[in-house]
């Protein structure tokens, strides 16, 4: 099977990649690190074999779509003799979800590619077919149970499931059914159910003795329980009699103390304002925050005033504030020029001297003149560099060739020494011969290997025999067959299999016949059981008929009609008795109404009136002083006049008049519209009336029907219950009625079903009998002399297959012990024939003699290997050395020549750079550092010329800033009459005279913003306080009119006559509850009688008489709980002892139990020997197959190493590797570098691959950068052996999928398969190269 191509519609990097024209031999993919190669192979690894579990580590590393794409992708396979197959698989549990499909879309079965992988599972192709770097570097992968089980499995033939798979299975289904130490298990559950069913039997047993007096004491115990719940129910009831007596007693002097404390209470005035004390509150609440607040604001106000009258402002300085401020932005300019004008000078005296000293460095005669007239072009400085370059190049080179040829002759001298030391070497070792050759001699040491390992197997196989006899004998003597028997190797007798054959050979017919007597067993025991049900059934439904007998009796109450119709008189009464509340309160509300209106009054409004009288006798008071004695003000107080005139008196004149014509009244609409109102209420009050009378005599009515005294809510409630309880009560006699009919007709059934489940048990129980009769004769028929019982016939024939099966195990151990000698025999003949053993070996040697001797003369090959090999070494030695002294010569007549051509380049470099001196006006025997050093003074020269000037302009721009701000605020400060401030050396101080300037008139503007603010701060504050004083009149004036209007005295009072009328109100609203509690309690009894019969009765003794009750019911109590609980557990018994079938029910299911424990343990021999068997097939496959694999990966893993190392060899007790070198001894594979260990690693896939192909058929084998540890040679050779698994050359043909980033593996591979197809991965794409 190969892949023809495939899609990536999502996975990691890749996105709707299609690759096609995959050929079955060798391709290479190459890319670049995280172009893709990876994940391409972990997409083909999925396609194949499975998504991993999503639960597991490995999913963690998931390769969802990072581009878009649907997950997942497909392939298009091709397999021998089939069409192409299209494989899609999309991520999900179990793998993924996978489609098979033929080319025209059919649909295949996914038990197909399980097929086609030949048992291959998903850990076997991703660490043997499909694996890069990181699996390569251990050997872990492989040795794994499951890698190795698959392999094994994959070569037993197509179609099979892998051995390790089914060993799985067997021990999964061998725990189902028993494990040791569990519980879960089926087996686990019989045994401790047995042993539970086991005890009941005992139980049962014991108990079956004393019945009789266990239902005498059942009968005594059941009349002390019920005269006890009699006396109980007396006591309730008399005692609910009590307490219900004494909580009306509770409420009549509680109804009693309140009238008394009623009376004693100070009466309180009727015009006591609603929540007075919380209006107090508030209102003192509301004064005192005017008198604080009043307060606060003249406190303000005196203290803006005193700081208004503080603040105080010079006009000439806010007038110079402008000219302040401008001046003061040129300060900045002002203190730089200054603080830089004393460096500008030392600038200016620097920049001279710099001038001066460059100069003089340059020499005398030199000026800035001369220097600007001397060439100093690039064009000049790049011919002098380039002379300059030319000559240090020459002098370099001379020395180097002075160097070189020192060196040259001491490596002559020192290659003629190590020539003589090497041809001295040579000539001390000797020349051996070996006494065998190369294949003589490993041929002998796989002989010595094989006859070493044969001597050890032979201890096992003879134990293995033995092993095989003791267990035929144990499995084949317990079956106690009526003939003799013998067991094979001792005498050969063949008697056993033929007995077991004829045994086996009618196992079907035996194995039928005793499953119809299990049948036959299993229909009588359910015709039993189906009687015994009957009968239960049939006693249940008496039992059921007598309990309903005795609640008809006890029962007895109301028809349902009756119930229904008192039950319709409740909800009307209780809708009514809402609609009486509501139009009583609307009578009371009409009668408040009416009462509460008044006549219209003769007087409007009086106060209006008398301000309006006074308001005309003074405006007349005014006209006549103005007109009779012509005065013109009237002084009021020292300051204040009431100005008089003709205005004035009649503006207060017609005042008056105004107020008088509101004060009057107007009596005839108000009193027309007053008698209307007061007809329609006295109308609406009538209707009233007369509907809460008909509402009373419904009401009276309903109360009759419904058979309660009054419509009182709680008495409502009441009745509602108790009818709820007969209701419920009338429901039960109903239902029991019907159950009774019922219970009747199940009763005629249950006995028909008795008589027909009787006659059903003894036919089948006779069937029984026959069945078991002949089974008895077949099994003597067949020579059984202890027949076994039915249930345990399956067991008895495994048995008989094992006994057969162990026959057999026994002639097989002595075949392969008889092999196993006679290939010992051989290769000690074959060892012998070795002329060098044979001539040191005598004729009576044994078998270690052999051994020894084959090891001595492989020891003197191995010697005179080792000393041929240093022979040859020496001589190689000697001819380097010879190469080396002719290489030191030639380079010593190089290093001649090269010197000579370095003087003659030196001398010309010189000359020219004479003559360049000479052109420049320099002297000639400068060399090129000084002329550098020259050049670059004279540019320091010039560059400090232009410093100099620089300096003396900054020096006279410094100069101008300062009188800038000098000279203006010198006459600004004299307009100001303000003097200069001096520094400390007497000097006139500009900046600190302007700072100082500035800051007062900056701080005298600030003082008249401040004034202007505390003038208007000051008006507010004086509107405020006149508001204040208006509030706190106010808020005095409500105090007064509310302490008035309760006829307090004062706020103390005011609260105390407040306390004292919610205290009366609470007394005469509980009262009156109370009243009406007591009322109800009275029933028809008038409410005065009712109350005045308290006081005739005595409470202490009817409390004293509901304390002993209540002691008397807890005792009653315990008792009753005592005797229910005795009751209980006796009924139980009796039931339990009444039925007699018990103990018989209880040991048919000890033996049905018996025998299904019989099945399953039969089942799990079974089990148990086919993995045993397995395991030992296994074994002996693993030890027969082994050596062929070995073989292989030890041939390709020479071929590797170029004959480095001879092969690998493992052992078949722990699966351990080691490698054979060429000479000495074995070395296990973590003594090897890196690369090696990954080429014996990748040997021992390539030797299982080609092994699972020769006996399956051959997969795709994906490889991930698996050389890239490897040198040149052993790559080439390892690519050779890729091409001829590619092209099957030694086997059959696999298709070689090859990822590498190294551009050489690819010529390396296309070296070895030219025809090698290449693909590029570059950026989530894939193309062919």
């Amino acid at each position: 099977m190969y892949i023809e191509s495939f899609r990536i519609d999502g996975f990691g990097i890749f996105s709707g990649v299609q690759v096609d024209s995959l050929p079955p031999g060798l391709s290479i993919f190459l890319g670049r690190n995280e172009a893709g190669k990876s994940t391409c192979l972990e997409f083909l690894r999925s396609m194949l074999t499975g998504y991993p579990d999503p639960r597991s580590r490995e999913a963690r590393h998931s390769y969802a779509p990072l581009r878009g794409g649907q997950p997942g992708g497909g392939l298009v396979l091709r397999a021998d003799g089939r069409e192409p197959l299209h494989l899609t698989r999309r991520p999900g549990a179990g793998g993924g979800l996978l489609t098979l499909s033929e080319a025209d879309g059919s649909m295949l079965p996914p038990e197909l590619l399980r097929q086609l992988l030949f048992g291959v599972s998903r850990e076997v192709y991703r660490n043997v077919f499909g694996f890069s770097l990181s699996e390569l570097e251990n050997f872990e992968s492989l040795s794994a149970e499951g890698v190795r089980n698959a392999l094994y499995g994959a070569s037993f033939g197509p179609g099979l499931r892998a051995p390790g798979d089914v060993l799985k299975i067997l021990e999964r289904q061998a725990e189902d059914i028993f494990k040791s130490g569990g519980s879960k298990p089926a087996l686990n559950t019989a045994i401790r159910q047995l042993e539970e069913l086991r005890d009941k039997i005992e139980d049962v047993a014991a108990e079956c003795a004393g019945f009789d007096g266990m239902a005498l004491e059942l009968s005594h115990k059941k009349t002390a329980l019920a005269d006890l719940r009699r006396r109980k129910s007396d006591l309730e009831e008399e005692r609910r009699l009590l307490e219900r007596r004494l909580g009306v007693w509770r409420q009549w002097d509680e109804w009693r103390m309140a009238g008394i404390r009623l009376e004693r209470l100070t009466p309180v005035s009727e015009n006591f304002p609603e929540d007075g004390p919380a209006r107090l509150a508030r209102i003192q609440e509301a004064r005192e925050t005017c008198e604080r607040q009043l307060a606060a604001h003249r406190e303000k106000t005196a203290r803006l005033r005193e700081r208004h009258d503080a603040v105080l402002v010079e006009q000439r300085l806010l007038d110079a504030l402008p000219e302040l401020r401008r001046l003061s932005e040129r300060k900045s300019g002002y203190r730089q020029a200054q603080s830089l004008l004393s460096g500008q000078e030392d600038n200016c005296r620097r920049a001279e001297a710099d001038l001066n000293r460059e100069l003089t460095r340059l020499g005398p005669g030199w000026n800035c003149e001369r220097i600007r007239a001397t060439d100093r072009s690039l064009f000049a400085r790049e011919d002098l560099e380039k002379q300059a370059r030319e000559m240090a190049a020459a002098d370099s080179a001379h020395q180097a060739a002075v160097d070189a040829l020192t060196k040259a002759n001491r490596d002559v001298e020192t290659a003629e020494r190590d020539v003589a030391a090497a041809q001295s070497a040579l000539a001390l070792l000797p020349a051996p011969v070996a006494a065998l050759g190369d294949e003589a001699r490993d041929d002998l040491r796989q002989t010595l290997a094989r006859l070493e390992e044969g001597r050890r197997q032979l201890p096992g196989r003879q134990r293995a025999l033995h092993n095989a006899r003791t267990t035929f004998a144990r499995a084949y003597d317990p079956l106690r067959l009526a003939a003799p028997g013998g067991v094979p190797g001792n005498g050969g007798n063949n008697g056993p299999r033929d007995i077991l054959d004829g045994l086996l050979a009618r196992q079907d017919e035996a194995l039928t016949l005793a499953g119809e007597v299990q049948e036959r067993l299993r229909e009588a025991g359910e015709a039993s059981q189906a009687v015994q049900q009957a009968e239960e059934q049939v006693e249940a439904v008496k039992n059921r008929m007598e309990e309903l007998r005795d609640a008809q009796r006890n029962a007895s109450g109301p028809s349902r009609e009756a119930l229904d119709a008192r039950a319709a008189a409740l909800r009307s009464l209780r809708a009514l008795s809402a609609g009486m509340a509501t139009e009583r309160e609307r009578l009371q509300e009409l009668d408040n109404r009416i009462n509460s209106e008044q006549a219209p009054s003769p007087v409007k409004s009086l106060p209006l009136i008398v301000v309006g009288a006074l308001l005309i006798a003074a405006g007349l008071g005014i006209l006549l002083a103005y007109w009779r004695w012509g005065l013109t003000s009237l002084p009021l107080t020292g300051t204040l006049a009431l100005p008089v005139s003709l205005w004035s008196g009649y503006l207060v004149l017609a005042c008056g008049v105004g107020f008088l014509a509101g004060g009057l009244p107007r009596s005839g609409p108000e009193a027309k519209r007053h008698q209307r109102e007061m007809a329609q209420l006295q109308n609406r009050r009538e209707t009233c009336a007369l509907h809460v009378a008909e509402l009373g005599e419904q009401a009276r009515q309903l109360c009759a029907a419904a058979g309660v005294d009054s419509m009182d809510l709680v008495t409502l409630e009441a009745t509602e219950m108790l009818l709820e309880r007969e209701r419920e009560q009338c429901f039960n006699e109903e239902r029991s009625r019907r159950d009774m009919e019922g219970l009747k007709r199940e009763m005629g059934l249950a006995k028909a079903q008795v008589g027909v489940a009787q006659a059903r048990a003894h036919e089948a129980e006779s069937v029984v009998q026959q069945t078991r009769r002949r089974w008895h004769e077949l099994m003597l028929a067949l020579r059984v002399s202890n027949v076994p019982s039915p249930e345990s016939a399956a067991a008895f024939f495994a048995r008989a297959e094992s006994a057969r099966l162990a026959f057999g195990g026994v002639a097989a151990a002595e075949a392969e012990l008889h092999a196993l000698e006679d290939d010992l025999r051989g290769l000690e003949e074959r060892m012998r024939a070795v002329p060098a053993v044979a001539e040191r070996l005598t004729q009576e040697a044994d078998c270690a003699a052999l051994v020894e001797c084959v090891r001595q003369v492989l020891e003197s090959c191995r010697e005179a290997d080792a000393a041929r090999e240093q022979r040859i070494k020496a001589a190689a030695a000697l001819q380097n050395h010879e190469n080396e002294l002719e290489r030191a010569g030639n380079r010593q007549r190089e290093a001649s020549e090269q010197l000579r051509a370095a003087e003659e380049r030196l001398g010309v470099a010189r000359e020219t750079w004479s003559l360049g001196l000479q052109g420049l006006g320099l002297g000639e025997d400068l060399d090129p550092e000084t002329v550098r050093e020259a050049f670059k003074y004279m540019e320091n020269c010039l560059a400090a010329e232009s410093a100099l000037e620089r300096a003396r302009t900054e020096l006279a721009q410094g100069r101008a800033e300062l009188a800038a701000l000098r000279e203006p605020l010198a006459a600004l400060l004299a307009s100001l009459s303000r003097d200069p401030l001096h520094d400390a050396d007497g000097a006139p101080d500009w900046l600190a005279s302007l700072d100082a300037a500035l800051a007062a008139a900056e701080a005298m503007a600030q003082s008249q913003d401040e004034r202007t603010r505390l003038s208007g701060l000051l008006a507010e504050e004086e509107d405020e306080v006149r508001a204040g004083e208006a509030a706190l009149s106010e808020a005095r004036n409500n105090e007064r009119n509310l302490l008035a209007l309760a006829e307090a005295h004062d706020a103390e009072d005011f609260l105390r006559l407040a306390a004292l009328r919610d205290e009366q109100q609470a007394l005469a609203r509980r009262r009156q509850d109370l009243e009406d509690a007591l009322r109800l309690a009275a029933d028809t009894l008038p409410l005065p009688e009712f109350l005045a019969s308290f006081r005739e009765e005595e409470q202490e003794s009817q409390e004293k008489r509901s304390a002993a009750i209540q002691e008397e019911l807890n005792g009653i109590l315990d008792e009753e709980q005592e005797l229910a609980t005795a009751v209980a557990g006796l009924s139980a018994k009796v039931a339990a002892l009444a039925r007699a079938d018990d103990l018989a029910e209880l040991r048919q299911q000890e033996a049905l139990l018996l025998e299904s424990m019989q099945r399953m343990a039969l089942a799990w021999s079974r089990r148990a020997l086919a993995r045993e068997i397995l395991l030992n097939a296994k074994r002996i496959f693993e030890r027969e197959r082994q050596p062929e694999v070995i073989r292989q990966a030890s041939d390709i893993f020479a071929r590797i190493t170029n004959r480095r190392w001879r092969g690998i060899s493992a052992s078949l007790e722990n699966s351990s590797l080691s490698i054979l070198p060429d000479q000495g001894e074995a070395v296990p594979p973590e003594s090897l570098s890196r690369g090696t260990q990954e080429q014996a690693y990748l040997a021992l896939r390539l030797a299982y691959i080609k092994n699972h192909a020769a006996h399956a058929a051959p997969l795709p084998v994906i490889m991930d950068e698996v050389l890239v540890n490897f040198d040149p040679e052993r790559a080439e050779r390892t690519a050779r052996a890729f091409a001829e698994l590619a092209d099957g050359r030694e086997g059959p043909a696999h298709q070689l999928l090859y990822f590498t980033c190294q551009p050489h593996m690819v010529d390396v591979l296309r070296a070895a398969e030219p025809g090698a197809a290449l693909f590029k991965v570059e950026n989530g794409t894939i193309t062919a190269g």
